[in-house]
C-alpha cells in the first residue's frame, strides 16, 4: 500500500483545512523461499521500495 497526501483543490479547498489522503493498493509480491535470509530480506526491501516509488 502507498499513502499520499495532497492539498484540497476546487470547492473543497474552501471548506476543508486538512490534506486529502489517497491510498493505493499495489499488487501482491511473491516471497522467495530459497537462499540466505539476509539477502532475501534485502532483495525484498529493494523490490518493495521500487514498486512503491513507481506507484507514486
Amino acid at each position: 500500500m502507498v499513502i499520499t497526501f495532497r492539498e484540497p483543490q476546487g470547492i473543497r479547498k474552501i471548506f476543508k483545512r486538512k490534506k486529502d489522503v489517497t491510498l493505493k493498493i499495489l499488487e501482491p509480491i511473491d516471497v522467495k523461499k530459497e537462499g540466505n535470509i539476509k539477502q532475501r530480506v534485502e532483495d525484498l526491501k529493494q523490490e518493495i521500495y521500487m514498486k512503491m516509488k513507481k506507484a507514486i
